[in-house]
């Protein structure tokens, strides 16, 4: 119970202080999740039709870290071609007229390919919003009750 200005003071400053960890430490833990949940809900066969595995290991998640006040999350790869499945692309020969290659053992020839959208990452981080918040939510909650 606060019965002052001073103590009321006293428990915002505590408030303040042990925020930004907890908050760090949630953003890092949905990220997990957020890894996890875009390897096994959208790169085992929904989504795209795993190959080689290589996109779902390239799949990271990296600690999150303050700007001014703001701390930032991030799920993401580094493979040159994962914006090509998560927003399309249209694909053009740059050293030839004709883009070249097999399709069930038969050589093609084409000036362009059209590859469509099949974003993973996007509707990923929809998908778990709602878990997202309520996990921020917790956390700023429990460092409100125990500070």
């Amino acid at each position: 119970m606060i019965t002052g200005a001073r103590e009321f003071r006293a428990k915002l400053e505590r408030i303040a202080g042990a925020m930004p960890a907890a908050i760090t430490a949630e953003v890092n833990r949905q990220d997990a999740l957020l890894e996890a949940y875009i390897k096994r809900e959208k790169l085992s066969g929904q989504v795209l039709n795993r190959r080689t595995g290589r996109l779902s290991r390239s799949i990271h998640s990296e600690p999150a870290r303050r700007e001014g006040s703001t701390i930032l999350g991030r799920v993401g790869t580094n493979l040159i071609y994962a914006p090509v499945h998560e927003f399309g692309a249209t694909i053009r020969a740059k050293r030839a007229k004709y883009l070249r290659f097999k399709v069930g053992g038969q050589w093609v020839m084409k000036e362009q390919v059209t590859i469509p959208a099949r974003p993973y990452m996007r509707p990923s981080l929809a998908e778990r919003a709602p878990a997202i918040r309520e996990g921020l939510q917790r956390a700023i909650g429990k460092v409100i009750r125990e500070s």
